[in-house]
C-alpha cells in the first residue's frame, strides 16, 4: 500500500468518525472531492418538528420535498403525518385528468404493472384509481 493510499484511508476513516458522533449535521469533508459521500439522513423526527411538517403538507408540499428539506426520507414523513391522523394521498387520485388516463391504460394493457408502468404511477395508485371508478359507476346505476 502506498502513502497515498494510507492517507486516503486514514482520511476516510477520520470521515466515518465524524459522521458517528454526529450524524445529523454534514460535515466539511462531504463534497464530491471527498474520500467518501455519505446521505445525511435524520434517524428521528423531532417532535418540535411534527408541527412544521403538517404545516408543510397542508400547504401543498410532498413528503417527498418535506423530507428533502429536513433532511429525512418521505417514509418517515408519511409516517409522522398518519400518526397526526392526516390521509396521505397520491397528488395522481384527485385528478380527473389523471384519473381518465390511468382508466384508458388499463384498459389497453389490461394489468395493474403494464398501466403502472405506462402511465408513470404506482401499482397501488392504479388500483386505488381502478376501485374508486368502480365503486362511481356502482353508485350511478
Amino acid at each position: 500500500m502506498s502513502i497515498s493510499d494510507a492517507n486516503k484511508w486514514e482520511a476516510a476513516y477520520q470521515h466515518v468518525q465524524e459522521v458517528m458522533n454526529n450524524p445529523f449535521v454534514p460535515t466539511d469533508q462531504d463534497s464530491a472531492t471527498s474520500p467518501m459521500r455519505r446521505k445525511h439522513m435524520r434517524l428521528e423526527i423531532l417532535p418540535e418538528d411534527v408541527a412544521v411538517i403538517v404545516q408543510m403538507y397542508q400547504s401543498g408540499m410532498t413528503t417527498a420535498q418535506i423530507g428533502k428539506q429536513l433532511g429525512c426520507c418521505r417514509q418517515k414523513i408519511g409516517d409522522c403525518l398518519k400518526r397526526q391522523g392526516i390521509n396521505i394521498k397520491s397528488p395522481y387520485q384527485g385528478d380527473p385528468i389523471w384519473r381518465k388516463r390511468i382508466i384508458d391504460t388499463y384498459a389497453e394493457e389490461h394489468t395493474f404493472k403494464g398501466t403502472a408502468r405506462c402511465v408513470g404511477v404506482s401499482v397501488q395508485t392504479v388500483k386505488r384509481v381502478l376501485i374508486a371508478n368502480e365503486s362511481a359507476n356502482n353508485h350511478k346505476l
